[in-house]
Order: C-alpha cells, then structure tokens, then sequence
C-alpha cells in the first residue's frame, strides 16, 4: 500500500490493527465509526478525525497530518458497592492504556500502520463517560496523530 493523504485510511489501518488484537486486548467488538448501539463490551471505535495539510517548500510535497479518535468503550457496575464500580472503571482505563500503547507500538518507523503513513502516535488521552441507548457507559477516547508526506 502507497502512502495516504486522508485519515479515513489511517482509520481503516487502526481498526484492522485492532481486530488482529482484539483477542488479546480482551476486546469484544471493533467498529469503524461511532456507533449508537454497542451490543458487546468492551468495544472499540474509530473515527476518522482530522486532516491538515501544509506545503513543505519542495515543488508540490506537502505534509499530511492525519488524526483519529479510538473511543474505547465498557461497562459501569452501578452496583450499590462502590467498589464494584471503580473496579470495572478501572478495567476499561488500564484497557485504554493498553490499546494506546499497542497503537504506539504498531505507528512505530518500519511499520508504520502497514506503510501508509511516516510516523504515528497516541497524541492524547482522555478518560470519561458516554451514554448509548440510555446506558451510562466509561467512555474513553485516545487521539492518534499519523503524518505522512504526499504529492499534490
């Protein structure tokens, strides 16, 4: 495969990277896009974010800096222990840590998400909480920033 200019590549990589792991990340479903419904937890998503581009000063190269969201999503335990429930937020963290450090692994120079882009990276990280069809979920979201350069 060539290198891309459009994140929407970045995030089919991303999610074909992530469906090869899904097993041993503990991931019970990986979407490309947001969804609405998630009918197994823990589930991935990515969405494709951002592209900027900018002229390197060589003729017609430019430089792409492609961005995607992977939202990692799990279940609450809104259990009357307290507990219960900071144990499985903390299960979806430390998983969130681990498909960001996965990611970063996999972005890293001779890989490169498959030769599709020059250098990736988990950029950010936030952990928080998303509602699905009435169901208050941890929702965490990573941001990975891919660059690549290009022709016009």
């Amino acid at each position: 495969m060539s290198i891309t200019d459009t994140p929407v590549d970045v995030a089919d990589a991303l999610v074909a990277r992530l469906e090869s792991q899904s097993v041993t990340l503990g991931l019970q479903d990986v979407h490309y896009g947001d969804q609405r419904l998630l009918p197994e937890l823990p589930a991935v998503c990515v969405e494709p974010n951002t592209q900027e581009r900018e002229r390197t000063g060589t003729g017609e190269r430019t430089r792409n800096d492609l961005s995607c969201w992977v939202l990692v999503y799990g279940t609450i335990d809104m259990s009357e222990d307290d507990r219960d429930a900071q144990r499985t937020q903390r299960t979806v963290d430390v998983l969130t840590d681990l498909i960001a450090v996965d990611l970063n692994t996999y972005a890293k120079h001779g890989s490169t998400l498959g030769g599709i882009i020059t250098e990736g990276l988990c950029t950010r990280v936030e952990y928080g909480y998303a509602v699905r069809e009435r169901t208050l979920l941890r929702g965490n979201r990573i941001l990975f920033l891919a660059t690549s350069t290009t022709m016009l």
